[in-house]
């Protein structure tokens, strides 16, 4: 198992939310380009919305970056993106973006809400390099 795949909470409930926490770890891009990712992950699963929250440590300063809900466990780099259709497009609503804009020190936060109950399963956050799109950090946020 990867240091990413530790950390992920048992759902809890609350106010008629299921929700997940996890903890963001550097996946193997991550590590290669040095970087030391770090940081809670939050999953929050209603009847007719997801919602996912991030605070992140150990990134480059001043760099914007993209995160998004996948559809697989960090122990597999993610999976692809999760999509609500699987059928449908390859962005939002269809699938749960994030944007992350770090301050001086390499810290930064995003939230989003997409109105669609993400289905059970192992899922995850994952957060990519803004040069090349490479998986560099990611929590296990497994619903259900």
């Amino acid at each position: 198992m990867t240091a990413a795949a530790l950390g992920a909470a048992a759902p809890a409930t609350a106010g008629g939310a299921e929700v997940v926490k996890g903890t963001l770890s550097p996946l193997a891009a991550g590590v290669e380009r040095g970087y030391d990712i770090s940081g809670p992950a939050r999953l929050q699963r209603r009847a007719d919305s997801t919602t996912v929250r991030l605070n992140v440590r150990g990134l480059e300063g001043r760099t914007t970056y993209m995160a998004h809900l996948h559809e697989a466990s960090c122990e597999e780099s993610g999976g692809g993106h999760y999509q609500d259709d699987p059928e449908g497009g390859t962005t939002p609503p269809n699938e749960l973006w994030l944007t992350i804009t770090t301050n001086p020190s390499g810290n930064g936060h995003a939230a989003s809400t997409e109105q669609w109950a993400v289905r059970d399963g192992e899922r995850s956050v994952v957060i990519h390099d803004p040069e090349d799109g490479a998986k560099i950090a990611c929590a296990d946020l497994p619903v259900g």
